[in-house]
């Protein structure tokens, strides 16, 4: 998934966010990690990510799989087949 594919999923989460009270952080290459780092520390009960910043952010150890209760991968047979399969698994 690209980071505008992304951006658009995160906008309808966050719309759908006030109404079923859940908080959600987007994480995309192209932004500052910090920032993003500093979203998830926050706490929140989606992430909208793309692969290799999902990567990078738990490789730094700001973002922990054990925490994670479910995964939703988008066109899950793009990302193995682009070679993402190791991370994700």
């Amino acid at each position: 998934p690209t980071r505008e594919l992304g951006e658009q999923v995160l906008l309808v989460a966050k719309s759908l966010s006030h109404a079923a009270r859940f908080s959600v952080a987007g994480v995309f290459g192209g932004a500052r990690i910090s920032n993003q780092a500093a979203s998830l520390s926050r706490g929140c009960d989606m992430v909208v990510a793309t692969p290799m910043r999902l990567v990078a952010l738990a490789q730094e150890g700001l973002l922990r799989y054990g925490d994670v209760r479910a995964l939703v991968v988008d066109e899950a047979d793009t990302i193995f087949q682009q070679g993402f399969g190791n991370e994700l698994t």
